[in-house]
């Protein structure tokens, strides 16, 4: 039973869930059969990590079927149907969190049974929850759903009175939420598969697509503020050009949109943040703060959760652009109030890690040292960029007898580690060979190589560090005067 359907289900459940799904299959409603809540009452004895030796079918059979002799297929039947209640419970969970659709739902079954009280009662209430519910997920959809299903409803109301008909339905408001919900649907799917494109370097496959989008929208007199917000954003994807991005900052941040659902905000700003990363990884310093910027909105938000926790690579971030714009009085606060949302396992060595940079950066070599020899390498980008704080401190103290060693083993760890990615390890590569020069620098200093150094820091196109080389080459500059 250890690799289980059933049990991979299960295991994917909170405690929460897992109670609820208890009383689904107690139900019966839902289930009769007396054996498979049996099952599942011998198999939440080992929640939650259902990894005991007793979910063997054999044992599970013995406390199942006392006495009986064991026959498999019998415990894959009853798996099959214990799975089956899994998956309507899921369904039905998903259902539960989406008022508009449970609602959408009820008024189609009224009408069809010709409750036509009941359906111009809830027909209210449900237009009210609209109205106070704009930033539900899928709105489009439930907006155009609903005047599909009234406009069914009237069609049979008024079936024989064709007048009182054509005052209550003239098919705008059926065309327009079916254009505001195709609209966004379609940008949502094309800005998804242009940024897949981008993130592996091809040029996206649909050009031209987004001036079709652009002229619907003006046809159809769509002002729907996600439908622009999705359009300026894949007009950002597809050019590149900083107009498209101020204009999202000035909705995005500046003016900090109500009514649009969280999932939405997120996809949004993750297309803004990438877009200034890039920025910053080219050399253009002044979009750290904008993705700062967007840092703060996730935290203000509270969008930085993903299934109860922030992740490592957020909390690093909001340090590390944080340290580049100088805003680091913040960080401080940030550290006693945020380190609680990082997943347990991850904490200690996450903050550790983070606090490092931030110590650097106020120069403070020891606590560094410390703080780096409690850090584990929790993954090779992890690994090699703990190597990487450690020779810029090694150089910022002037304690250069470390460095040779640990130089050389940072270059041979990656050439040797396979499964680094290829950005990354030419990233650190190329920091290992300016390093290399920079120290020869140090002990050697040469006016016309340092300005060559420089020269060939601030060509760098792509490089994770080089706002450090250039200040380091900038000290040995001013000192060879």
């Amino acid at each position: 039973m250890h690799r289980s359907k059933i049990l991979q289900v299960l295991r994917n459940f909170s405690a929460k869930e897992l109670r609820r799904f208890g009383e689904f299959v107690h139900s019966p409603y839902h289930n009769k059969n007396e054996k498979v809540k049996a099952l599942l009452n011998e198999i939440e004895k080992c929640a939650p990590g259902f990894k005991s030796e007793k979910l063997s079918k054999e044992k599970l059979y013995e406390k199942i079927f006392p006495g009986e002799k064991f026959r498999e297929q019998r415990m894959l039947d009853l798996s099959s149907m214990t799975l089956e209640l899994a998956e309507e419970f899921l369904a039905l969970e998903n259902i539960s969190r989406r008022k508009l659709r449970k609602h959408n739902a009820l008024l189609t079954e009224l009408g069809e049974r010709k409750l036509d009280a009941l359906f111009d009662m809830r027909l209210k209430e449900l237009e009210s929850l609209m109205e106070k519910n704009p930033e539900e997920e899928n709105i489009y959809y439930e907006e155009f759903s609903l005047a599909m299903t009234t406009m069914n409803y009237n069609f049979r109301k008024y079936y024989a009175d064709e007048k009182s008909y054509s005052k209550t339905t003239d098919g705008t408001r059926e065309i327009k939420t079916l254009s505001n919900f195709y609209l966004y649907e379609v940008l949502k799917l094309y800005t998804y598969l242009v940024s897949k494109y981008l993130a592996f370097s091809q040029p996206p496959q649909m050009t031209g697509f987004e001036d079709l989008i652009g002229k619907l929208i003006l046809k159809t007199g769509c002002e729907e503020p996600l439908v622009e917000l999705y359009y300026l954003a894949l007009k950002l994807l597809l050019t590149g050009e900083e107009k498209y991005f101020f204009l999202l900052r000035g909705h995005m941040i500046e003016n900090e949109p109500e009514g649009i659902h969280e999932e939405d905000l997120k996809r949004i700003f993750v297309f803004m943040n990438n877009f200034c990363v890039g920025k910053v990884l080219k050399g253009q310093q002044e979009y750290a703060k904008h993705t700062l910027d967007i840092c703060k909105v996730f935290l203000k938000r509270e969008m930085f959760l993903q299934n109860g926790y922030m992740s490592g690579a957020f909390f690093l971030n909001c340090i590390l652009y944080s340290i580049s714009t100088n805003d680091t009085e913040w960080l401080d606060g940030f550290f006693s109030g945020y380190s609680k949302y990082l997943p347990g396992d991850i904490r200690e060595s996450t903050v550790n890690y983070s606090k490092a940079h931030l110590l650097l950066h106020r120069k403070d070599y020891h606590s560094v040292l410390r703080l780096l020899s409690h850090a584990t390498e929790d993954s090779p980008q992890r690994k090699f960029g703990i190597k990487v704080l450690l020779l810029k401190t090694f150089y910022e103290m002037g304690d250069l007898e470390p460095i040779d060693t640990l130089l050389d083993n940072f270059l041979h760890q990656l050439k040797s580690v396979d499964i680094i990615p290829d950005n990354f390890r030419r990233a650190f590569t190329q920091f290992a060979e300016f390093y290399r020069r920079l120290l020869r620098l140090r002990f050697d200093p040469n006016k016309k190589e340092t300005e060559r150094l420089i020269a060939d820091i601030n060509n760098l196109e792509y490089s994770h560090q080089k706002k450090w080389l250039g200040e380091q080459a900038g000290i040995l500059l001013s000192n060879s005067h």
